[in-house]
């Protein structure tokens, strides 16, 4: 079954994992408590907000607004077949939607810039195994990938070069 996953067949399931202490667990909900365990640990290190040694704060950076030609130059690079995050829109609908009627994403992104919200910040979390690894038994052979919504993915892929081009410019 490990073999298949390598070889780009979707297996909807899990091979039995080993717990910490040697316990095999078949189990949907046993087999996601390892996962979840492994790669999410439950305690986080509080950071505190403030530092002593924190620079001085500065003007809040104003981004110019997200053009209809940004938008159908990102989306252009973009994979039809690329997977969804958890509501399903993938970037064929939304080139169709941009097509359709550009000043919607246009708008949509702008106003998400201006108020300063990502209103996509959910994923779906998806263990993949790493390859060529000789017991699939136990949970640090996965390794994690998180499927993102497309829209969030856009959106972010236009504000990191607005970045990147104002990096370049200052």
């Amino acid at each position: 079954m490990a073999t298949q996953w390598c070889h780009g067949c979707q297996v909807n399931h899990i091979p039995p994992l080993i717990t910490s202490d040697g316990k095999l667990v078949t189990s949907t909900s046993g087999i996601k408590d390892i996962l979840l365990e492994y790669f999410f640990p439950t305690v986080p290190t509080p950071i505190p907000p403030c530092h002593p040694d924190n620079p001085p704060t500065h003007a809040p950076w104003t981004f110019a607004d997200i053009t209809k030609e940004e938008i159908s130059l990102n989306l252009a690079k973009k994979s039809n077949t690329s997977a969804p995050g958890l509501i399903g829109i993938g970037y064929k609908l939304l080139k169709w939607c941009h097509f359709t009627s550009p000043s919607h994403l246009t708008t949509l992104f702008c106003a998400a810039i201006t108020l300063g919200h990502h209103p996509w910040h959910n994923t779906k979390v998806v263990p993949i195994p790493k390859l060529n690894k000789a017991d699939y038994r136990i949970a640090k052979t996965y390794r994690p990938i998180s499927l993102l919504e497309c829209c969030g993915k856009l959106l972010k892929k236009i504000v990191a070069k607005c970045i990147l081009l104002d990096a370049n410019c200052y």
